[in-house]
């Protein structure tokens, strides 16, 4: 939020129409060590079942590295007409089915 307040004053007091901020959820891949995918998988490779806090009905959606880096590039195409971006998959995952 604090991102997109900046944006906003950039675009509205200093006319910085080409800025855009941007939500990144849940990413996954290569150097990741602290998110829920790399946890389940070092379970997993462990021989132990994840941990799913709840009834696992919690849903996530998750992003792979080498696409929000893909997003962000892409953005500033068309960050004069976009002051906010959200990237995510549309698909939402159960917990529980990990």
């Amino acid at each position: 939020m604090a991102g997109e307040a900046l944006v906003s004053y950039f675009r509205n007091t200093r006319k910085i129409q080409n800025a855009v901020s941007i939500r990144i959820v849940n990413v996954f891949g290569e150097g990741g060590y602290a998110g829920v995918i790399t946890k389940f998988a070092e379970r997993l490779l462990a021989g132990l079942p994840p941990v799913i806090y709840g009834n696992g009905n919690q849903t996530r959606d998750f992003i792979f590295v080498d696409d929000v880096v893909s997003a962000i590039v892409l953005s500033a195409a068309v960050a004069d007409k976009k002051q906010e971006e959200n990237l995510h998959y549309p698909i939402l995952l159960l917990m529980r089915t990990f």
